[in-house]
């Protein structure tokens, strides 16, 4: 670009401008949408040797530690989420309501057996989030009982929980979906 105008003869900010110009000239011809060279800048990934090859650590440690940042198991994912809200919002003073039924919902699951009562489920789920709340007689809210059943829906869409065929106010555990408690 340079070497068709003598620096001496040009003062500095003429030169700066005529390669500027000419490198602009360059880049709208390379990056024009009928020129093929623009095809060539950066090639696809799968034309370039080996590019199913993956190259990284050579460890086994380091190789299981990899393998699980990509491919983290599901169902552990989940019950971390669910059981470390504090991990996952640390800076959130106020949490999105769903987000807190859930988890409410899920610590309570974790601690029942394989069949749950739906109601007794309510009842500590209410408990929990309104301590203070109207004699026991009356039962729970509305809203408290809406958003359990939310709760309850998220974790059956979840594969967590699933209706019994047996009796109607009664849910099941899914076996599949048991994670071990952590001491």
């Amino acid at each position: 670009l340079l070497a068709s105008k003598p620096s001496s003869t040009l003062p500095i900010s003429s030169l700066w401008k005529q390669t500027l110009e000419e490198f602009g000239k360059w880049l709208f011809e390379v990056l024009s949408p009928d020129n093929d060279s623009s095809r060539n800048l950066v090639p696809a990934p799968y034309n370039l040797p080996f590019y199913e090859v993956f190259y990284g650590p050579t460890q086994e440690a380091e190789i299981m530690a990899l393998t699980r940042n990509l491919n983290p198991p599901l169902i552990k994912s989940i019950q971390d989420a669910l059981c470390n809200t504090d991990c996952f919002f640390p800076i959130a003073d106020h949490f999105d309501s769903t987000v807190l039924d859930l988890c409410v919902a899920y610590k309570i699951y974790r601690e029942s057996s394989s069949l749950i009562n739906v109601y007794d489920w309510l009842i500590a789920f209410d408990a929990i989030l309104e301590p203070s709340s109207a004699p026991a007689d009356t039962g729970p809210s509305r809203l408290i009982r809406s958003r359990f059943l939310r709760a309850l829906l998220d974790l059956e869409q979840m594969g967590l929980v699933r209706r019994t065929k047996r009796r109607r106010d009664h849910a099941q555990k899914m076996p599949v979906m048991e994670v071990p408690v952590r001491p």
